[in-house]
């Protein structure tokens, strides 16, 4: 349905990072279960499969579900972090 691209954030990260023009969302966590919440990092999603009526990239979807899956959506948003 959609890709992310991931930036960690180490000290020889600069600027926040951009792809197509569009400014990585971040610094923030890391996504648990997935990604370790020590896991600082910058990203940027793509919905490229499924319509997203908030916008191709936005982090979430309404139309994206996990039902049927071993893994949820977050409930709450990922916590944002100081950056350079």
């Amino acid at each position: 349905m959609a890709v992310e691209w991931l930036v960690p954030l180490t000290e020889k990260t600069g600027k926040r990072p951009s792809l197509f023009g569009k400014p990585f969302d971040g610094p923030m966590e890391g996504h648990e279960p997935l990604i370790p919440k020590q896991y600082v990092h910058y990203d940027l999603h793509a919905w490229l499969f499924k319509d997203n009526p908030l916008g191709m990239f936005t982090p979430t979807n309404p139309n994206a579900s996990c039902d049927g899956y071993d893994f949820a959506l977050l409930e709450m948003p990922t916590k944002l972090m100081s950056g350079p």
